[in-house]
């Protein structure tokens, strides 16, 4: 994917005051990302932290909830209010997005939830960088408006080094006493924040030996708790604030959190090519689930396990691994949502391009409706089956129906390029303006597209 990249300016280190409170000590602990243990866990007998942390050898990211108050600030961050530390962005990617983008003085939290994501960043760092400085919860609101609206626009080089400023989001100099808790600490900054600056230092840069390379999630080499050690990290302190939670709502909350520290451990993992260690952890989620009986549904509104087999179904085709995908793919419940289409993406594998034209078809009539990601896969099954026209003619329909996401417009794109016509270029930029009056110049779809221009 392409990237856009800017210099570098330099930025000068910040001076940290040392806290006075003394911070609880860390140490490693057995399965910090396995809720089994950390349902069992008494408060009595909860691990201390470790320090000296070393790391092991992939629609980004969404916010989890809030919490519902701001812990206390005890620390000295006005370091975070230097301008040096926000870089100057690109023009937005397409002349319609900058002529319908408000004042950046607008509120971020507005701009960012109307999808404006160039203003929302905009705003954000203007906000924090403009005396009087903003109280320590508003400017971590605005610092993970400002880095998520980078990495929606798909700035991710700048939102890794705007989130090397707030260094190891998970070390004791963020950790302040909790005014309800006698003898405990918690960290200062908002989950989602933590979260998403540990998921944007697992990215690790491209590599200038492959072509079209592009930055991928991994172990992250940047340092500040990022990768999969980071997500560890933050599964601990969900084990914690499980223990201390008073109510079954709040119980709930850390234990989401505490799953979504074990995705991100997978996706660090298939981001740096540690598929073994990937499908070992799947692996390891799945027997989990199994022997709670799979009862358990997530946010997503689907059961766990299955959730879990899904993803280990996609991981074993992706190593080439099918008769190991077909396997898992029989654990999964027949009326679970999607079965078919993985069931379709075997078929693909093992070149049953017929098959996989049959079960689309009976798709699409069973829902009674023409998903996108569904007709996506029917065109590449096309295209395969030597149909190209008939493959180009149905993206088309998306896009003149206003159903367009970055895939339908790589998906087009490439297909133009290999039907070896001439004027290639010409309907590339016909393209751009179709989507663009469909959408509105949407920056979430546009910020990401690849037209191969």
């Amino acid at each position: 994917m392409d990237i856009v990249t800017t210099d570098k300016p330099s930025i000068k280190r910040h001076s940290r005051e040392v806290s006075h409170h003394k911070a609880s000590l860390r140490r490693s602990t057995k399965g910090p990302l396995d809720i089994v243990d950390l349902l069992s866990i008494p408060s009595s007998s909860l691990p201390p932290q470790d320090t000296n942390f070393s790391p092991p050898s992939t629609p980004l990211p969404t916010s989890p909830p809030t919490n519902p108050v701001p812990p206390p600030t005890q620390i000295d961050i006005t370091f975070l209010t230097s301008p040096k530390l926000y870089h100057t962005l690109p023009p937005p990617l397409f002349a319609s997005s900058a002529l319908r983008s408000p004042n950046p003085t607008s509120n971020p939290s507005t701009l960012f939830a109307s999808k404006n994501y160039h203003a929302a960043a905009l705003a954000s760092a203007s906000a924090i960088t403009t005396p009087p400085s903003p109280l320590p919860h508003h400017l971590f609101e605005l610092l993970h408006i400002r880095l998520a609206s980078l990495t929606q626009l798909h700035h991710l080089p700048l939102a890794i080094e705007e989130a090397r400023a707030l260094e190891d989001v998970h070390s004791a100099f963020y950790r302040v006493p909790r005014p309800d808790d006698n003898g405990y600490d918690t960290c200062s900054l908002p989950w989602k924040l933590r979260m998403l600056v540990t998921r944007l230092l697992a990215y690790t840069p491209p590599d200038p030996g492959r072509a079209g390379d592009g930055v991928r999630i991994g172990a992250g080499g940047g340092g500040g708790g990022g990768g999969v050690a980071g997500f560890y990290e933050l599964a601990r302190d969900a084990r914690v604030e499980f223990a201390r939670a008073r109510s079954e709502e709040e119980k709930g909350l850390w234990k989401e959190r505490a799953r979504e520290c074990a995705w991100g451990v997978v996706e660090a993992l298939e981001g740096e090519g540690d598929f073994k260690g990937a499908v070992g952890m799947l692996k390891g989620m799945v027997k989990r689930e199994k022997n709670r009986g799979g009862g358990e549904v997530g946010r997503g509104g689907e059961g766990e396990g299955d959730r879990t087999r899904r993803r280990l179904v996609l991981l074993y085709v992706r190593v080439g691994d099918v008769d190991a995908a077909r396997m898992v793919l029989e654990e999964i419940d027949r009326d679970v949502e999607g079965r078919e289409v993985l069931e379709g993406l075997v078929k693909v594998c093992l070149g049953d391009w017929e098959g996989v034209g049959d079960r689309a078809a009976g798709q699409r009539q069973a829902t009674g409706r023409e998903d996108t990601n569904l007709k996506n896969n029917d065109a590449v099954r096309m295209f395969y089956a030597g149909k190209i026209e008939e493959s180009v003619t149905l993206l088309e329909s998306l896009v003149e129906n206003g159903r367009v996401d970055r895939e339908t417009i790589f998906n087009l794109a490439t297909l133009f390029e290999l039907m070896g016509e001439r004027g290639v270029k010409e309907r590339k930029e016909e393209l751009v303006e179709r989507v663009l009056e469909k959408l509105g110049g949407d920056e979430s779809v546009l910020a990401k597209a690849d037209f191969k221009l």
